[in-house]
């Protein structure tokens, strides 16, 4: 792992105005490259369903099948232009089907790595719309393995874990998490990192739509749960580095992997 400097895009996703959002994303990349650069790698990362938010009608007229679609092609010329990683979510089209999937594209361009939300959030009604995602994604990259994930898995600590045991480095989650339960958003971040051993980079958006106002609270974590980049609830667009020697110092305590035993439970007798 080499470090990467990451810039936490925490915007206002304006519900349904596909161009705007895609204006938006261009801004967080030209206000990124304004920051000094300290590294060799760059990583960009957007909130979750950054081009849509959750307007069922726009999500699908907006999905598309990769490599189709204009929202594809616009990350992949702002990589390419920037020469930077990109993360967020985003509708895609597969097979009949329509996915709330996260894209990590390179600065090439190309899309490196994508995941399909897993855990579905009923009480929004993403059940309805989307498909299922059914395997982790776990990206290769200079600066280590990323392990991608979207706003609702933060909750649940298995997924982490088995990223974790792969190897992962950095876990990203990108989320659409509202101010009710934003004490949740901020808790189950710096465990994630501190449990596993990780950084953590989670990126909420800011604003309100027709249900709900989101919190924002967006942070990067080192692995003992330091915060590197720590937001409030307003527009805000920072960048921190994640650092090999941070990582290298926290497993070096004590491994986590090593220790961590399997327990095997039968309810059936209890």
């Amino acid at each position: 792992m080499t470090n990467v400097e990451i810039t936490v895009g925490q915007v206002n996703v304006y519900l349904g105005q596909v161009e705007k959002n895609l204006e938006v994303l261009g801004n967080v990349f030209e206000i990124s490259a304004k920051f000094e650069q300290e590294v060799n790698h760059s990583l960009v990362v957007m909130p979750e369903l950054f081009v849509t938010g959750y307007d069922y009608d726009s999500i699908r007229a907006a999905s598309s099948q990769f490599p189709d679609g204009r929202v594809f092609k616009v990350i992949a010329d702002k990589c390419r232009e920037y020469g930077t990683w990109f993360y967020g979510s985003i509708p895609e089209r597969d097979d009949g089907k329509i996915y709330n999937t996260g894209v990590l594209f390179n600065p090439r361009g190309e899309l490196e790595e994508k995941y399909r939300k897993i855990h579905l959030f009923g009480p929004l009604g993403e059940k309805q719309v989307f498909a299922r995602g059914e395997t982790l994604s776990i990206a290769n990259t200079p600066f280590g393995k990323l392990g991608l994930s979207i706003c609702y898995d933060l909750r649940f600590a298995e997924q982490y874990v088995d990223m974790k045991r792969a190897g992962v480095d950095i876990f990203l989650v990108v989320a659409e998490w509202p101010v009710p339960r934003i004490d949740h958003w901020k808790h189950l971040l710096r465990a994630r990192a501190i449990e596993n051993q990780a950084f953590i980079v989670g990126v909420n958006r800011v604003g309100d739509d027709l249900s709900s106002t989101y919190g924002g609270n967006s942070a990067i974590y080192d692995p003992m749960g330091n915060a590197v980049v720590l937001l409030g609830t307003s527009v805000s667009i920072a960048k921190g580095v994640a650092d090999t020697r941070v990582l290298e110092k926290a497993r070096s305590l004590f491994d986590i992997n090593q220790d961590r035993v399997k327990y095997l439970i039968d309810y059936t007798s209890t």
